[in-house]
């Protein structure tokens, strides 16, 4: 499942939805069209380079890492918040 949201004022708002799996046909909602192509959308860019890993940490943060265009290994850690202070109901269309 994948969401995809637009930053307004510092808020993440979820303007669509994804749903993919093999062998099953794909299920979209909002602003996403179910035939969106993961390969080239910009979002995706990071996945394109190599494997990423997400970990998560009692302490409340998580890490990121993932290997750039130029091969290089990237490390980010952050801060996690609870999801629903990030993402907002789809609006009805």
């Amino acid at each position: 499942m994948f969401t995809f949201v637009e930053i307004k004022k510092g808020q993440a708002i979820a303007i669509g939805q994804l749903f993919r799996e093999r062998r099953v046909p794909s299920i979209a909602a909002g602003n996403i069209s179910p035939d969106m192509s993961l390969d080239t959308d910009p979002i995706m860019e990071p996945y394109n380079y190599g494997n990423v890993l997400f970990t998560e940490y009692e302490d409340g943060t998580a890490k990121a890492i993932y290997t750039d265009k130029t091969g290089h290994f990237l490390e980010k850690k952050m801060k996690m918040d609870i999801y629903s202070d990030h993402i907002q109901k789809l609006p009805d269309q």
